[in-house]
């Protein structure tokens, strides 16, 4: 998958009480960028989603 020319990933995850984040994450050179676009409004679950991502693991991907 890629967002306007940069490799990207998808992530879905669920929390137990049913909740669902969906992130896309953009992977740069020097940056990543995390865009919710589940449109869920939980900001404590969008967070704990984006920091269960493997940062090390994307960064082979740029």
């Amino acid at each position: 998958m890629e967002v306007a020319g940069w490799p990207a990933l998808e992530e879905v995850r669920h929390t137990e009480g049913g909740k669902e984040a969906k992130l896309t994450i953009i992977v740069g050179k020097r940056y990543v960028v995390i865009l919710n676009l589940s449109g869920s409004d939980d900001i404590d679950l969008v967070h704990s989603v984006a920091h269960s991502i493997d940062l090390g693991g994307l960064a082979k991907l740029s």
